[in-house]
């Protein structure tokens, strides 16, 4: 009887290693979405700020002169 009991003690054991890893799994799933959340906010800010002044730069008509500026 012994035997079967370290056996069950070892299988709830087992268990409950098995439930902690897939809750620590699915909490660092969300912890990893929230990164990329909070990234693809900071690099779109970034982008619309970039926009904005790309925005104020004057344009040129003539196109010889836009190839001097951008060469």
């Amino acid at each position: 009887m012994l035997e079967y009991e370290k056996y069950n003690e070892l299988q709830a054991k087992s268990q409950r290693m098995q439930e902690d890893y897939e809750a620590q799994m699915r909490e660092l799933e969300k912890s990893k979405q929230g990164g990329f959340e909070e990234l693809t906010e900071y690099y779109e800010g970034k982008l619309r700020e970039t926009c904005l002044r790309l925005e104020q730069v004057p344009t040129f008509t003539n196109p010889s002169t836009r190839r001097k500026l951008v060469d």
